[in-house]
């Protein structure tokens, strides 16, 4: 009782009584000095004493490694039944039982998957062939850029040295920079191969389990810049606004060009931090573009702009449609 004692002050009695039953430990180890206890027991007194701590986020290492099958079971059970607690454990089976979240500790991250250790260590291991396949792949192209950008370079090389006794150095020399050139663009490729790869093995088990690509051309960065600063750093909020409404608009015409149709662009509270000049540029650009505006209301400005077909009012989780009386 001491060592309980110490550890849950606050827990009464009866509580120690009913945890202790609940892992099937007998009553009469609460009257034993702790040391006389077997290992077995010694685990399960100290997790109904750590339990009975309340508002204590559990840090729990190897609880298994005292317990024979049956003792595992009964734990698993216990820890089944309980909430706030990270389980460290080499015992699948053991953690299957009572967890239903996986911590993964990766390369680069922390995540938390849903799911038993079984599901997690699926996905781990069909991440970990995607990864590999994808990787040998990658070793190739890269293997491929490398003898190409030596045989450029060696062409270089020679056009470089015949300019000694040849009647136009100049157009030797010419030719020889455009063979440099060319090898430096197959060098640029490779690098980019090499960096895709590294991309690659900085977190394998990523990808899978958030059902996303973590590298390619999607993930670039766009800047804007404006008198050669970031606008995202040094842009005003119209700035950075206009920029990205920029953007959209070009892909209007981008869609526009390769569907050959006029796609719907959907604006939300896009006025808020535009000027008055800007506005009107906005404007004018998507008159004839079907457009869905969300705003937090109604003035002269956008009245008079806009030939509104519909106005959809929302309030507290209803949609009502508003009549041209109403606008």
């Amino acid at each position: 009782m001491e060592v309980l004692n110490e550890v849950c002050p606050q827990a009464e009695e009866w509580q120690i009584r009913k945890e202790l039953y609940a892992l099937e430990v007998d009553e009469e180890v609460l009257w034993r000095p702790f040391e006389t206890l077997s290992n077995g027991e010694q685990t399960k007194v100290l997790l109904a004493a750590l339990f009975l701590n309340e508002g204590h986020f559990l840090l729990i290492d190897e609880p298994t490694n005292h317990l024979d099958t049956h003792g595992r079971q009964i734990v698993s059970e216990y820890l089944r039944k309980k909430k706030g607690f990270i389980l460290v454990s080499h015992d699948r089976c053991f953690l299957d039982g009572c967890v239903d979240h996986i911590l993964s500790l990766n390369r680069s991250n922390i995540e938390v998957q849903s799911g038993t250790f079984s599901a997690f260590l699926q996905n781990f291991e069909q991440q970990q062939r995607l990864e590999e396949a994808q990787n040998e792949s990658l070793k190739k192209d890269i293997r491929r850029l490398s003898q190409s950008a030596k045989r450029t370079q060696g062409w270089s090389d020679r056009v470089e040295a015949s300019k000694t006794g040849a009647a136009d150095k100049g157009y030797i020399g010419h030719k020889s920079a455009k063979m440099m050139k060319r090898a430096k663009s197959i060098e640029a490729r490779q690098q980019k191969a090499i960096e895709q790869k590294s991309g690659l093995l900085k977190n394998r088990e990523r990808d899978i389990r958030m059902k996303s690509t973590s590298v390619g051309p999607h993930r670039d960065d766009i800047c804007f810049m404006t008198n050669d600063l970031d606008i995202r750093k040094f842009g005003s909020q119209g700035q950075q606004r206009t920029a990205a409404l920029s953007l959209k608009l070009s892909e209007i015409e981008l869609v526009k060009e390769i569907i050959k149709d006029t796609p719907i662009l959907l604006l939300d509270d896009v006025l808020s931090e535009l000027d008055k000049h800007r506005q009107n540029y906005l404007l004018d650009s998507i008159r004839d573009v079907q457009t869905l505006i969300t705003c937090t209301g109604l003035d002269d400005f956008v009245n008079h702009r806009f030939s509104i077909n519909k106005i959809l009012y929302v309030k507290q989780g209803e949609v009502k449609v508003l009549n041209e009386s109403k606008i």
